[in-house]
């Protein structure tokens, strides 16, 4: 276990002291318990944030699964014209 010093005003160390002992535990134990809650609040806001992203991400998904078939569309809607204008061209003809 890591040991550190705090240093606290009178005036703080007083309502840190009465916090404390209203909540039943040590001054130390009560610092403790805080600086572990401060902790765990530090680490929810990341996946907060996740959350946020991952409730975007059907709206874009969505997005890009129409852009993907406007693409297949337009893909095939170029090899048919590609095929009936070599369909027309006179056989044996080869443009450079």
């Amino acid at each position: 276990m890591h040991q550190t010093t705090v240093r606290f005003t009178s005036d703080l160390w007083i309502r840190l002291e009465q916090e404390a002992q209203r909540t039943g535990v040590s001054a130390a134990q009560y610092v403790r318990d805080a600086t572990l809650a401060r902790m765990e609040r530090s680490a929810v806001a990341p996946a907060a944030a996740a959350d946020e992203v991952a409730l975007a991400l059907p709206a874009s998904t969505d997005a890009v699964r129409a852009q993907a078939q406007l693409a297949r569309e337009r893909a095939r809607s170029l090899r048919v014209a590609a095929e009936t204008a070599a369909a027309r061209r006179p056989q044996g003809r080869t443009d450079a």
